[in-house]
């Protein structure tokens, strides 16, 4: 997508056209052996995971054709032993897809190394890349705290040394990795360290604040340790701004955005992921967006999603989550289909 197209869907996804979606997330597993401080899905209930034949059903609607990014997520997705089944049934139903990517905690090496493996198999290396997102919210021993796990921090980096030299075995192929932070009370003065660490590696990483919610990542018994000190929210913001300026310049603006609100001042950007991005839990119900998972509780097993996508009921459900949802959520889900008049002005998102 061009800058051109970016600034079309941003001003006219909704208003003037309902576009099929480019993003696809499949949290394929609610089971999880993380114990984040930051998420409880680790402590609810495992919906039904539906199998391949089942999910082959929902993904051969051509309503996923023009599907380019697909990510397997969770819970913890490698917990799955059938993913590259299910990745394969995704790649065979989405004829635009060009990066498949996997949200890990990768804190156990084996178990993701080998799942790397088994999707690579099922990967068209003319076609499709695999990014991997590893979690790492420390440099240092703050990971273990933050994710309930000792060596937690040990295992994510050995699996990013397993990483890159499946990178040697399978030299045909493009495999990334990344890392993503979620910013916390427990790691903000971890947070130049860690971003010294990602450079050091030559590592992309994101930086995502905590979102307190009952909705998907069910942490509201822990607010009283995920809400930011006074004297905690000056240190995130600067730290988000001076990022700003080293990030991509979708990361760029995005990071103001989260230090404005940090500091009170209004979220004053769109979101598209309700136009752009279709996020289906384990068992197939639909997910409008993280902050709204328990809203509406469709399954679209059975449904056309064609017509589930356009109907007047899902637009009147996009309607609810903008006035009541939108203006507070500091989440970055849509940040590549949109681009504003005044970001284009200043040079856009490049190609």
């Amino acid at each position: 997508m061009n800058n051109w197209q970016r600034l079309l869907w941003y001003y006219g996804a909704g208003r003037l056209f309902t576009p099929r979606p480019r993003w696809f997330c499949y949290n394929v597993t609610r089971r999880c052996d993380s114990r984040c401080i930051h998420c409880g899905i680790w402590r609810g209930e495992h919906p039904e995971e539906l199998p391949p034949e089942e999910l082959r059903l929902i993904f051969s609607n051509p309503f996923f054709g023009a599907v380019r990014t697909a990510w397997l997520t969770g819970g913890e997705p490698t917990l799955r032993q059938d993913l590259a089944a299910v990745a394969a049934v995704m790649i065979a139903s989405m004829p635009s897809l060009a990066t498949l990517g996997l949200a890990t905690h990768g804190i156990r090496t084996q178990r993701v190394i080998q799942q790397v493996v088994n999707l690579l198999d099922v990967l068209d290396p003319a076609r499709h890349g695999l990014f991997i997102h590893l979690s790492l919210d420390s440099a240092g021993e703050v990971h273990d705290q933050v994710r309930g796990i000792p060596g937690a921090q040990a295992g994510v980096l050995a699996t990013l040394d397993a990483i890159q030299e499946l990178r040697h075995d399978y030299p045909g192929h493009r495999i990334e990795a990344g890392l993503n932070c979620v910013i916390q009370p427990a790691n903000v003065a971890e947070l130049p360290r860690l971003l010294a660490f990602a450079r050091e590696r030559g590592l992309s990483i994101t930086f995502n604040i905590v979102v307190i919610t009952d909705q998907i990542f069910d942490n509201l018994e822990s607010e009283a340790e995920l809400r930011f000190l006074p004297e905690q929210v000056e240190p995130a913001a600067d730290f988000l701004e001076q990022v700003a300026v080293q990030s991509s310049a979708a990361l760029c603006d995005h990071y103001r955005q989260i230090a404005r609100m940090l500091r009170g001042e209004p979220r004053d950007r769109r979101c598209l992921t309700l136009w752009s991005t279709v996020n289906l839990e384990p068992d197939g119900t639909f997910l409008p967006c993280p902050t709204c998972s328990n809203i509406y509780p469709v399954n679209v097993k059975g449904r056309d999603l064609e017509e589930l996508w356009r109907s007047q009921e899902m637009e009147a459900l996009r309607r609810r989550i903008v006035t009541e949802h939108c203006p507070t959520c500091q989440l970055g889900c849509s940040l590549g289909d949109s681009l504003t008049l005044s970001e284009w002005r200043r040079g856009g998102w490049g190609p």
